[in-house]
């Protein structure tokens, strides 16, 4: 009996420490504070798209992120603020085709002299093991490089995180690395790295704000800007507008603060400002409660589109099943999760929901037209009879980007379907959702069953998955 309630006690503590950890206050500011939403001229927002398929056994690609993205770089003369989750050259050494990226955007930075912040993921630093190359680059450019502090975040491995916090983050991690680096190629890592890793932490954003004149832009984009994701399918928008500007740009100066860094870099306050479209930034809950209220409010004659590289958040797959009975029609466009950098991979999330989605909707599915590419898409837009309505943004289709345990931004932005912006940006949905950009659901690879299933839902539950 005692033994027992020893055993029950020790699981009460490991369970309370998990969910104190799982929602405890997040740090001040970094989600952006209040959700507002601003009024801009459709003609102040730009959309594009890298897109990457084949055709006839060769590969075709439409590349236009990383050009808008230096562009704005090199036009900022005030100050940059950049947050990007991958920057480095890993798994570089996979292809002998792969764009420089990560040295394009340094060689943007060194056209100005002007202040700039680049704010990033430990992932870069293999959590203190290493340093980047690309990060070298940027200090060496005059760019102050930030490496996010996640240990102030929320918890997302909750089977493993609260080992790791009660045991395994007081360990020596001064012990020089002697283990293989799983990401760089020729590089060490220690087993501490590997250790803080599991928990799954991250600051997966990506993002850009910058003076532009005598106003200011803000860029957010699905997409990392490392070599080695240079052909990745991926969606971004810019944003000409000083309110969105300035609500993204407190919440990276929090992130900052967390870290130990101050971005003395102020945009004057803004009103909701003037325009036909209705633009909302969205970090934190924000973001999931926005796709689940526009699939809510979706009815008959509305058609959908969604292309994503992980869907697997269950109230996101419910509101697309009553979506579609309510008489929603569309298409979802899905990765195969057949590959990760160029290693295989085993299919999960897309190859269990894909299946659970086209027994349960009457959304078309497709599969990106892909091979050792990922389709790295995070985009849902609805098409209504007057409007356009659509999301662009870091944040995955799952639980771990969906809960607030790791730091995400996306923005909603709701246009006339009449626009320029609104067919440009319905026109590319259209383009994606067709052959060969996309292939019809029997070309995929489905590695269904009862047991992978249910497995899928137990790491999906527990943030105990990669995807």
């Amino acid at each position: 009996m005692k033994r027992r309630l020893r055993w029950g006690l020790a699981l009460a503590a490991y369970a309370g420490i998990s969910a104190y950890y799982r929602f405890r206050q997040q740090p001040p500011g970094i989600d952006g504070g209040p959700c507002r939403r601003f009024r801009v001229p459709a003609e102040s927002i730009g959309f594009h798209h890298d897109t990457t398929w084949y055709e006839d056994d060769e590969r075709q690609s439409v590349l236009q992120i990383t050009d808008e993205l230096i562009r704005l770089i090199e036009a900022a003369r005030r100050f940059v603020v950049m947050d990007v989750f991958l920057f480095s050259l890993h798994h570089a050494d996979r292809a002998s085709d792969y764009l420089p990226t990560t040295r394009q955007i340094v060689d943007a930075f060194r056209v100005h002299e002007r202040p700039a912040w680049f704010i990033t993921d430990p992932i870069n630093t293999s959590y203190g093991s290493w340093i980047s190359p690309p990060l070298q680059w940027l200090e060496q450019a005059g760019v102050q490089v930030v490496v996010t502090n996640l240990r102030k975040l929320r918890d997302n491995n909750l089977l493993y995180s609260p080992a790791w916090r009660m045991f395994l983050q007081w360990i020596d991690t001064s012990l020089p690395p002697r283990f293989k680096n799983p990401l760089e190629p020729n590089a060490t890592t220690t087993p501490w790295a590997i250790l803080e890793a599991i928990n799954a932490r991250g600051n997966h954003r990506k993002l850009l704000i910058a003076d532009n004149g005598d106003d200011y832009v803000s860029f957010i984009t699905s997409s990392n800007f490392e070599d080695a994701s240079s052909y990745f399918g991926n969606t971004s928008v810019t944003i000409r507008s000083a309110g969105v500007a300035r609500q993204l740009l407190e919440a990276e100066k929090a992130v900052a603060r967390m870290s130990g860094v101050e971005i003395p870099v102020e945009i004057p306050e803004a009103g909701e400002g003037e325009g036909d479209c209705e633009v909302t930034p969205l970090m934190g809950m924000d973001i999931k409660h926005a796709l689940l209220g526009d699939l809510r409010r979706a009815s008959r004659g509305d058609r959908l589109f969604l292309f994503a590289q992980f869907l697997s958040e269950r109230e996101l797959i419910e509101a697309l099943v009553r979506a579609s009975r309510r008489g929603v029609s569309g298409v979802l466009v899905l990765d195969q999760n057949k590959v990760d950098f160029g290693n295989p991979k085993l299919g999960y999330p897309n190859q269990l929901t894909g299946p659970e989605l086209a027994s349960r909707t009457g959304f078309e599915l497709r599969w990106a037209n892909i091979r050792r590419e990922e389709y790295h898409n995070q985009f849902m837009l609805l098409e209504t009879p007057e409007r356009c309505i659509f999301h662009v943004g870091s944040a995955n289709y799952n639980r771990r980007s969906l809960s607030a345990t790791v730091l995400e931004t996306n923005v909603r932005i709701d246009a006339p379907l009449d626009s320029v912006l609104g067919r440009q940006v319905l026109d590319y949905a259209h383009w994606m959702a067709s052959d060969p950009r996309s292939l019809p659901y029997e070309y995929g690879r489905r590695q269904t069953s009862p047991l992978k299933y249910w497995f899928y839902r137990f790491l999906e539950a527990t943030g105990s998955g990669t995807f």
